[in-house]
This record gives C-alpha cells, sequence and structure tokens, in this order.
C-alpha cells in the first residue's frame, strides 16, 4: 500500500480512540462543495461515484474505491471538496444521510487495478441518525479493526 497522504485520522488501531466495526456496504456519493455543501460545477456536478464502506465509528468511516481521481485528492484534503451519501444501517429503518470531509487517502495497487482507501470524517449528520450509529457501535465495536 502507497502512503498517498495522511490526514489527522488515527492509521493504526493502537491509536484509535472510538471503536470500529466492519461494515461492507456499496454508496453512491456526490462530491459538493466543501465550504457551502452544495452541488460542484463542471464535470462532476452530477456526476456519482460508487464506494464500498470498510468499517464505520462514531466520527466517521473508511471506503474504498476504485472510481477517485487522484488529481481531487488535493482539494479534498484542503477542504474544497466534501463527500455526500446515505447509507443503510442494520436495526435502523431510515437510511443515514451523510456529509463528510476527506482526511485521508491511500492508494493499493494490485495488477488488475489500482484501489483507493478514504478516510472521513462526518461534519454533518442528524442527531437520531449519530445515536443509531452509536447504538450500533455498542454491540459491534471494536478498537482493534
Amino acid at each position: 500500500m502507497n502512503e498517498m497522504n495522511s490526514g489527522s485520522l488515527s492509521n493504526t488501531p493502537k491509536q484509535r480512540k472510538n471503536p470500529r466495526a466492519r461494515f461492507n456496504t456499496t454508496v453512491n456519493m456526490v462530491f459538493v462543495d466543501g465550504k457551502t455543501f452544495s452541488a460542484m460545477d463542471g464535470s462532476e456536478k452530477f456526476r456519482v461515484h460508487r464506494a464500498e464502506i470498510k468499517n464505520i465509528s462514531s466520527v466517521g468511516m473508511l471506503l474504498r474505491t476504485c472510481d477517485f481521481d487522484p488529481n481531487f485528492e488535493p482539494r479534498m484534503l484542503a477542504g474544497e471538496i466534501a463527500l455526500s451519501f446515505k447509507f443503510s444501517l442494520p436495526g435502523y429503518i431510515n437510511p443515514i444521510n451523510v456529509l463528510a470531509k476527506v482526511m485521508r487517502v491511500t492508494r493499493e495497487a494490485s495488477q488488475l487495478a489500482s484501489f483507493y482507501n478514504i478516510g472521513i470524517q462526518f461534519i454533518k449528520i442528524n442527531p437520531v441518525e449519530q445515536a443509531a450509529i452509536d447504538r450500533y457501535l455498542k454491540g459491534n465495536g471494536k478498537k482493534d479493526i
């Protein structure tokens, strides 16, 4: 794995403050303006990016995707681009709406494809939905993930 950049999220289980739970579901995300949280201009305005949630914590999650243009990484890490998406949480009826900033990006290269692991931090989440995530983590969270 080649480290492209690292933000302030803890990268190793020993450094983590918040328990995480393994979580494997696919999401469709869009890039939004990191300041106004509105749709971006240009070619990214309506483009949907597909990613898989690998793990979740009370403050963020790890996404894995091959649908990523590394040219956007500097703008994401600078907070100019945020991510917006919905996901389903086991035991919770409504979809959880997420607005998140990118904290780090790492690249995994294989002979078949390149994947990107994107560590995100929630920046806007409904308190009821946050409570649902916290309940989910109580029964499934571990610090060594």
